[in-house]
């Protein structure tokens, strides 16, 4: 009897909260979901970037679904641009009044984030009504249960572009210029970039590893210094990527950068080659993967950089001979990963071309020497002609000399 009281009072617990929304079979914790944009108005003919976010507070998410709807007569659809939180695409459809986006992250993500970042063209002066539709949810990770989402619209403004030019209001048609692109802050799965633009803008970068790119970045912010980290799981160790950055100023002016590149950080191989007598090596070669060769310095050190995690083959050689290794490097490293080759080359190499050399400097101030010597006897030769010419021109004189006493 207890236990039949107790089972219908679970029944009816569970009945009251599902009816108080309290609990909901399939949904976790409740999410919110909200639009923003720089400014709710925009002249027509502009476009409008409008942010979809996503806060989730404590709980962790790993999916999401936004869908929308705006009005066909007052907006056009133009674009989405992904975000770094959430780097997977799933979904990115947009048009006839409608737009999907779902996106994933590798991982999760917790608190306030923007999902992407939709571009419309306004066509009609009038207000434009933006709405996140109900069926726009968020996924936790681990047990793929659905995050139910509270969602929030937004109203724009589209203005007469013609009336504001009559009320004596010029309009910018000029485009921000980009200058100063620096990458600093270069790690295994993260870097930084920072540059200038010459008038207040909004970013976007997109990232990738060929030119079609793939990963965009954006920041909704109007300023003319600009800094964004790009940091996700997309990003691979030791591995290029293109990238080129975009800035919209107020007007709805575009100006984009030229394609540039960069490398995020790999590992570090640093190899020692020495000889027979474990004395270190000058001037051995060493081989990275069969690709890469450098002699070894003073110390007999090489360093190969911007490595793959894995097994790296390295080979030394010096005189004919040579030796190799299997190095395993992984990531990331608190130093760098040292191997040692010996090579079967003899210190007795060394000191032959130095005894050689010694050689060498005996023979010559031997002949040095020599010469000298052959120059001092030709200067006495000389000497000794002359003395029998000086006898030969005064016969007596000699002779007195020479008189016995």
């Amino acid at each position: 009897m207890n236990k039949r009281l107790l089972v219908r009072l679970g029944t009816i617990i569970a009945t009251g909260l599902l009816t108080l929304g309290l609990a909901r079979p399939g949904y976790a914790a409740s999410v919110n979901m909200y639009l923003t944009a720089p400014s709710t108005s925009v002249a027509k003919g502009h476009t409008l970037s409008v942010g979809v976010h996503v806060n989730s507070g404590s709980t962790a998410i790993n999916a999401v679904q936004a869908n929308l709807t705006y009005p066909t007569d007052k907006l056009d659809f133009v674009s989405i641009a992904s975000s770094s939180a959430f780097p997977v695409e799933s979904e990115n459809n947009g048009g006839n009044g409608a737009i999907r986006i779902g996106r994933g992250v590798i991982g999760s993500v917790k608190d306030d984030q923007l999902i992407a970042t939709i571009t419309f063209k306004a066509k009609a002066v009038g207000t434009a009504e933006v709405n996140l539709a109900t069926s726009s949810s968020a996924t936790e990770p681990g047990n793929n249960k659905l995050v139910s989402a509270s969602t929030t619209g937004s109203q724009y403004t589209i203005t007469d572009e013609a009336a504001t030019a009559q009320s004596g209001t010029s309009h910018d048609v000029t485009p921000p210029k980009i200058t100063e692109i620096k990458v600093s802050d270069i790690n295994y799965s993260s870097v930084k970039l920072t540059w200038k633009t010459s008038e207040p803008s909004q970013s976007e970068i997109s990232y990738g590893s060929t030119e079609a790119y793939g990963i965009t970045s954006v920041d909704t912010n109007f300023v003319t210094d600009h800094s964004m980290v790009l940091a996700s799981e997309a990003l691979a160790p030791a591995t290029s990527y293109h990238f080129k950055i975009t800035n919209k100023d107020t007007a709805g002016n575009i100006a984009s950068s030229s394609d540039s590149t960069f490398t995020t950080k790999g590992a570090v191989i640093t190899v020692k080659v020495i000889g027979s007598s474990k004395q270190v090596l000058k001037g051995a070669t060493v081989t990275l993967d069969k690709s890469t060769s450098i002699k070894t310095d003073k110390n007999g050190l090489v360093t190969f950089s911007s490595l793959s995690a894995g097994d790296h083959t390295v080979v030394a050689t010096k005189d004919g001979k040579s030796s190799s290794a299997t190095v395993n490097v992984t990531i990331p490293q608190n130093q760098p990963t040292y191997a040692t080759l010996q090579l079967d080359v003899s210190p007795l190499n060394t000191l032959t071309v130095l005894l050689i050399v010694a050689a060498l400097v005996v023979l010559a101030l031997a002949i040095a020497k020599q010469l000298k010597k052959n120059k001092k006897v030709k200067r006495g030769h000389a000497t000794h002609a002359a003395e029998d010419k000086t006898v030969s021109d005064n016969p007596k004189k000699h002779t007195a000399k020479h008189k016995k006493p």
